[in-house]
Order: structure tokens, then sequence, then C-alpha cells
């Protein structure tokens, strides 16, 4: 299975897993003693905690990134410098949308 998506050359380095990942994110919430209700885009960065659920592997997302798409990251940011991370938002989470 190759991702193009969300997980676009992620994969876990254990076991092979490509399908789907435990990803610590950052969003703003909405919270009521009833529950809560995601308000802002989902980010996560290379550095976010990431685990497989296939095997239990963990570590940076860096770390589950392919060579390939590690190195064509880093070439398009030659030259140019990022002021802020990756944004994704909940429906692209659930596949409605694109990632950037």
């Amino acid at each position: 299975m190759v991702n193009f998506n969300c997980l676009e050359g992620v994969k876990c380095p254990d076991c092979g897993n490509e399908k789907s990942f435990y990803i610590q994110s950052t969003a703003v919430m909405y919270v009521t003693d009833d529950g809560a209700e995601c308000r802002s885009d989902i980010e996560w960065s290379d550095d976010s905690h990431t685990q497989c659920p296939q095997c239990e592997r963990s570590g940076h997302l860096a770390k589950f990134k392919s060579i390939r798409r590690a190195v064509r990251e880093r070439h398009s940011s030659v030259g140019t410098q990022k002021n802020s991370e990756p944004s994704y938002s909940p429906e692209s989470i659930n596949g409605d949308a694109p990632c950037p």
C-alpha cells in the first residue's frame, strides 16, 4: 500500500505498516462539561510522538518517514525558510479532504 495523502512516505521501520498510526497532535478544543469539539486545524510535525498500532514501535514521526520523502523535503526547503509547521484539518484526518 502506498500512501499519497496524510501518511505519504510514512511507514513503520520495524513491521512495515503503512495503514495507520497514533500521532501526537495539537488542536484548539471547545470544551464543556458535556464534552469537547475541535475548533481548529489539527497539527503535527516531524518531532511529534508516533506509535505503530501493529507492533507498538514508537518515536518521533521523522523516524517513520521514508528516506526518499525525507530527502525530497530537505531539497524542497533548501534556500527557503519555513515559518510554520504543516497543519491538517479534522476533515483531512478522516480522509474527506487532502492534507496540505
